[in-house]
Protein backbone atom coordinates (compact mmCIF):
# COMPACT_ATOMS: atom_id res chain seq x y z
CA UNK A 1 0.00 0.00 0.00
CA UNK A 2 1.27 3.54 -0.91
CA UNK A 3 2.15 5.60 1.84
CA UNK A 4 2.28 9.87 1.24
CA UNK A 5 6.09 11.00 3.07
CA UNK A 6 7.04 14.19 2.94
CA UNK A 7 8.94 15.09 -0.43
CA UNK A 8 12.86 13.79 -0.49
CA UNK A 9 15.50 14.48 -2.34
CA UNK A 10 16.93 16.62 -4.98
CA UNK A 11 13.46 17.59 -6.59
CA UNK A 12 9.79 16.99 -6.82
CA UNK A 13 9.09 14.14 -8.89
CA UNK A 14 8.20 16.17 -12.49
CA UNK A 15 11.34 18.02 -11.74
CA UNK A 16 13.85 14.95 -11.68
CA UNK A 17 11.72 13.04 -14.15
CA UNK A 18 12.68 16.70 -16.29
CA UNK A 19 16.35 16.93 -15.39
CA UNK A 20 16.84 12.93 -16.68
CA UNK A 21 15.06 13.83 -19.97
CA UNK A 22 17.25 16.96 -20.41
CA UNK A 23 20.16 14.94 -19.70
CA UNK A 24 19.16 12.32 -22.10
CA UNK A 25 17.18 14.59 -24.74
CA UNK A 26 19.19 13.75 -27.70
CA UNK A 27 18.13 9.94 -27.21
CA UNK A 28 14.66 10.94 -26.42
CA UNK A 29 14.06 13.32 -29.67
CA UNK A 30 10.61 12.16 -30.99
CA UNK A 31 8.69 11.05 -28.36
CA UNK A 32 7.71 14.00 -27.19
CA UNK A 33 4.15 12.66 -26.59
CA UNK A 34 5.16 10.43 -24.33
CA UNK A 35 7.56 12.62 -22.53
CA UNK A 36 4.39 14.79 -22.18
CA UNK A 37 2.28 12.26 -20.64
CA UNK A 38 4.64 11.18 -18.19
CA UNK A 39 5.31 14.68 -16.91
CA UNK A 40 1.55 15.22 -16.57
CA UNK A 41 1.42 11.73 -14.25
CA UNK A 42 3.97 13.04 -12.44
CA UNK A 43 2.93 15.98 -11.92
CA UNK A 44 -0.08 14.56 -10.33
CA UNK A 45 1.60 12.55 -8.41
CA UNK A 46 3.68 15.22 -7.03
CA UNK A 47 0.36 17.17 -6.73
CA UNK A 48 -1.00 14.45 -4.30
CA UNK A 49 1.93 14.26 -2.08
CA UNK A 50 1.61 18.22 -1.33
CA UNK A 51 -2.46 17.59 -0.68
CA UNK A 52 -3.38 19.64 -3.73
CA UNK A 53 -5.39 16.89 -5.15
CA UNK A 54 -6.88 13.54 -4.00
CA UNK A 55 -8.17 10.62 -6.33
CA UNK A 56 -11.54 9.15 -5.34
CA UNK A 57 -12.57 5.66 -7.37
CA UNK A 58 -14.39 6.50 -10.13
CA UNK A 59 -17.49 4.30 -9.91
CA UNK A 60 -18.88 4.40 -5.71
CA UNK A 61 -20.32 1.00 -6.60
CA UNK A 62 -16.78 0.17 -6.72
CA UNK A 63 -14.31 1.68 -4.47
CA UNK A 64 -11.71 -0.98 -4.40
CA UNK A 65 -11.29 -0.02 -8.33
CA UNK A 66 -8.69 2.93 -8.23
CA UNK A 67 -7.36 2.17 -12.04
CA UNK A 68 -9.00 5.10 -13.47
CA UNK A 69 -9.79 7.36 -10.78
CA UNK A 70 -11.63 10.81 -10.43
CA UNK A 71 -9.77 13.84 -9.60
CA UNK A 72 -10.71 16.00 -6.53
CA UNK A 73 -8.97 19.50 -6.91
CA UNK A 74 -8.60 21.72 -3.05
CA UNK A 75 -7.85 24.90 -2.26
CA UNK A 76 -3.89 24.31 -2.16
CA UNK A 77 -1.05 25.60 -3.91
CA UNK A 78 1.49 23.62 -4.66
CA UNK A 79 4.73 23.45 -2.30
CA UNK A 80 6.48 24.31 -6.03
CA UNK A 81 5.95 27.71 -7.64
CA UNK A 82 6.53 25.62 -10.94
CA UNK A 83 3.79 24.25 -10.54
CA UNK A 84 1.00 26.55 -9.68
CA UNK A 85 0.29 26.90 -13.58
CA UNK A 86 -1.09 23.23 -13.50
CA UNK A 87 -2.95 23.63 -10.31
CA UNK A 88 -4.98 26.61 -11.62
CA UNK A 89 -5.82 25.33 -14.64
CA UNK A 90 -6.91 21.90 -12.63
CA UNK A 91 -9.16 24.22 -10.60
CA UNK A 92 -12.46 23.54 -12.51
CA UNK A 93 -11.35 19.66 -13.03
CA UNK A 94 -13.19 18.29 -9.76
CA UNK A 95 -15.04 15.34 -11.00
CA UNK A 96 -12.85 14.22 -14.28
CA UNK A 97 -11.23 10.85 -14.48
CA UNK A 98 -7.30 10.92 -14.35
CA UNK A 99 -6.73 9.53 -17.76
CA UNK A 100 -8.32 12.46 -19.35
CA UNK A 101 -6.12 14.97 -17.15
CA UNK A 102 -3.13 12.71 -17.84
CA UNK A 103 -3.60 12.40 -21.49
CA UNK A 104 -4.04 16.61 -22.28
CA UNK A 105 -0.76 18.43 -23.13
CA UNK A 106 -2.76 21.34 -21.43
CA UNK A 107 -1.25 20.09 -17.97
CA UNK A 108 2.68 19.51 -18.76
CA UNK A 109 3.89 21.52 -16.67
CA UNK A 110 7.38 21.37 -18.80
CA UNK A 111 7.62 25.48 -19.71
CA UNK A 112 6.85 26.35 -15.98
CA UNK A 113 10.14 23.63 -14.73
CA UNK A 114 12.26 24.94 -17.15
CA UNK A 115 11.41 28.31 -16.44
CA UNK A 116 12.09 27.33 -12.94
CA UNK A 117 15.37 25.90 -13.48
CA UNK A 118 16.27 29.03 -15.13
CA UNK A 119 15.74 31.06 -12.92
CA UNK A 120 17.63 28.94 -9.97
CA UNK A 121 20.39 28.84 -13.01
CA UNK A 122 20.22 24.66 -13.32
CA UNK A 123 19.81 25.05 -17.26
CA UNK A 124 20.78 27.61 -19.84
CA UNK A 125 18.83 28.17 -23.11
CA UNK A 126 20.45 28.46 -26.71
CA UNK A 127 18.03 29.73 -29.40
CA UNK A 128 19.28 27.79 -32.52
CA UNK A 129 17.23 30.30 -34.94
CA UNK A 130 13.88 30.81 -36.95
CA UNK A 131 11.71 27.77 -36.65
CA UNK A 132 13.76 25.58 -34.57
CA UNK A 133 13.11 24.76 -31.03
CA UNK A 134 15.10 26.44 -28.10
CA UNK A 135 16.83 24.11 -26.49
CA UNK A 136 17.73 23.37 -22.93
CA UNK A 137 20.86 22.72 -21.47
CA UNK A 138 21.91 21.18 -17.85
CA UNK A 139 24.55 24.05 -16.70
CA UNK A 140 26.42 21.58 -14.44
CA UNK A 141 27.04 17.54 -15.04
CA UNK A 142 26.61 17.08 -11.23
CA UNK A 143 22.77 18.48 -11.76
CA UNK A 144 21.76 15.17 -13.22
CA UNK A 145 24.22 13.21 -10.99
CA UNK A 146 22.30 14.02 -8.32
CA UNK A 147 19.10 12.54 -9.59
CA UNK A 148 20.85 9.40 -11.37
CA UNK A 149 23.03 8.11 -8.52
CA UNK A 150 20.34 7.74 -5.88
CA UNK A 151 18.04 5.98 -8.31
CA UNK A 152 21.03 3.59 -9.57
CA UNK A 153 21.47 2.63 -5.84
CA UNK A 154 17.94 1.94 -5.30
CA UNK A 155 18.04 -0.34 -8.81
CA UNK A 156 20.88 -1.76 -7.36
CA UNK A 157 19.13 -2.27 -4.13
CA UNK A 158 21.53 -0.75 -2.24
CA UNK A 159 19.23 2.42 -0.80
CA UNK A 160 15.63 1.55 0.73
CA UNK A 161 13.68 4.00 -2.14
CA UNK A 162 11.40 6.19 -0.82
CA UNK A 163 7.71 7.08 -2.06
CA UNK A 164 8.60 9.25 -4.52
CA UNK A 165 11.90 7.21 -5.81
CA UNK A 166 8.75 4.49 -6.83
CA UNK A 167 7.01 6.38 -8.39
CA UNK A 168 9.69 8.33 -10.59
CA UNK A 169 11.11 5.12 -11.40
CA UNK A 170 7.46 3.31 -11.94
CA UNK A 171 6.97 6.37 -14.56
CA UNK A 172 10.53 6.14 -16.51
CA UNK A 173 9.50 2.72 -16.99
CA UNK A 174 6.03 2.99 -18.17
CA UNK A 175 7.25 5.06 -21.04
CA UNK A 176 10.58 2.25 -21.63
CA UNK A 177 12.92 4.48 -20.56
CA UNK A 178 14.55 2.78 -17.71
CA UNK A 179 17.16 0.76 -19.96
CA UNK A 180 18.21 4.23 -21.17
CA UNK A 181 18.54 6.17 -18.34
CA UNK A 182 20.41 3.42 -16.02
CA UNK A 183 22.23 1.70 -18.80
CA UNK A 184 25.69 2.45 -16.66
CA UNK A 185 24.00 0.78 -13.48
CA UNK A 186 24.95 -2.82 -14.46
CA UNK A 187 26.65 -3.60 -17.45
CA UNK A 188 25.46 -7.07 -17.59
CA UNK A 189 21.87 -5.78 -17.58
CA UNK A 190 18.94 -5.91 -19.97
CA UNK A 191 16.18 -3.70 -20.57
CA UNK A 192 14.55 -6.55 -19.58
CA UNK A 193 16.64 -7.07 -16.00
CA UNK A 194 15.70 -3.52 -15.55
CA UNK A 195 12.60 -3.59 -16.07
CA UNK A 196 12.21 -6.72 -13.20
CA UNK A 197 13.96 -4.63 -10.87
CA UNK A 198 11.60 -1.77 -11.47
CA UNK A 199 8.47 -4.21 -11.01
CA UNK A 200 10.01 -5.34 -8.06
CA UNK A 201 9.66 -1.87 -6.61
CA UNK A 202 6.10 -1.62 -7.66
CA UNK A 203 3.45 -0.54 -5.94
CA UNK A 204 -0.24 0.06 -7.40
CA UNK A 205 -0.83 3.48 -7.94
CA UNK A 206 -3.42 5.48 -9.85
CA UNK A 207 -1.38 7.80 -11.97
CA UNK A 208 1.08 4.57 -12.97
CA UNK A 209 -2.04 2.44 -13.99
CA UNK A 210 -2.98 5.49 -16.16
CA UNK A 211 0.30 6.15 -17.44
CA UNK A 212 1.12 2.50 -18.07
CA UNK A 213 -2.07 2.14 -19.65
CA UNK A 214 -1.81 5.30 -22.13
CA UNK A 215 2.30 4.02 -23.25
CA UNK A 216 1.99 0.66 -23.46
CA UNK A 217 0.91 0.99 -26.76
CA UNK A 218 3.61 3.54 -27.93
CA UNK A 219 6.81 2.81 -26.19
CA UNK A 220 7.94 1.03 -29.24
CA UNK A 221 8.68 4.40 -30.34
CA UNK A 222 11.05 4.56 -27.75
CA UNK A 223 13.29 2.28 -30.06
CA UNK A 224 13.06 4.43 -32.98
CA UNK A 225 13.63 7.84 -31.06
CA UNK A 226 16.67 9.05 -33.47
CA UNK A 227 14.43 11.56 -35.37
CA UNK A 228 16.17 14.80 -35.17
CA UNK A 229 16.65 17.56 -33.00
CA UNK A 230 15.07 16.38 -29.13
CA UNK A 231 11.77 18.40 -28.26
CA UNK A 232 10.99 17.76 -24.75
Amino acid sequence: MWQLTASLGFVKIVERFVVLSLEFQDELAGVSSLLSKARVAATMADLETDGVVSFTPAELTEPWNMDDPKIIVKEKTSSSPALNDVVEKLRDKTGDELSRIVKSKKFDPLQGVLDNFEHNGLVSTHNPGPFRPTRYELVLDTTAEEVITPLTQVLLGRREPTYEDRLLLGIIESINATGLMFATANADWEQKDFSNRVHELDGHHPVLSVLHAQTSGTSALMTKSQLGPATL
